[in-house]
């Protein structure tokens, strides 16, 4: 994308239904503007630790990860903005962030593994 910024919207609904209740909807949603959007899939072997390329895009202020779920796949570990921390991830899960107007915002991304993984990366800057 060039230097110019869009705008974007995120909308989603969590629906939890607890025992004996009904469906209750927990609506959320952000939205703002962006200049860079970087989108890949990728498609890790054997184990080790990959550091995602962020392109241009310094202080991300959306992130939206997915860990597709595999034959034989293990739980992966996310380490933000150089954290010795992780967040841990197994297979078919999702991870979003989203800062509208980060001070900071998500300046590196590493994912941590045992077996070979395949996550789809969007980011948006």
């Amino acid at each position: 994308m060039s230097a110019s910024t869009a705008p974007f919207v995120l909308q989603g609904t969590l629906t939890v239904t607890l025992p004996g209740q009904p469906p209750t909807p927990l609506p959320f949603g952000l939205s703002g503007a962006f200049s860079s959007l970087m989108s890949e899939r990728l498609i890790m072997s054997g184990a080790g630790t990959e550091d995602v390329s962020l392109g241009t895009i310094v202080g991300a202020k959306l992130l939206l990860l997915e860990y597709v779920a595999a034959e034989g796949a293990a739980a992966i570990t996310l380490h933000i903005n150089g954290s010795t921390d992780g967040l841990e991830l197994s297979p078919g899960g999702v991870l979003l962030y989203g800062s509208p107007n980060p001070t900071i915002g998500l300046t590196a991304l590493s994912i941590e593994r045992t077996v070979a993984a395949e996550v789809l990366v969007h980011v948006l800057g």
